[in-house]
C-alpha cells in the first residue's frame, strides 16, 4: 500500500 495524493484532501491509499 502506498499513499497517492491526489487532490482529494487527505492522500488515499492504493493497493499494488
Amino acid at each position: 500500500n502506498f499513499p497517492l495524493d491526489l487532490g482529494s484532501g487527505e492522500a488515499p491509499s492504493v493497493n499494488s
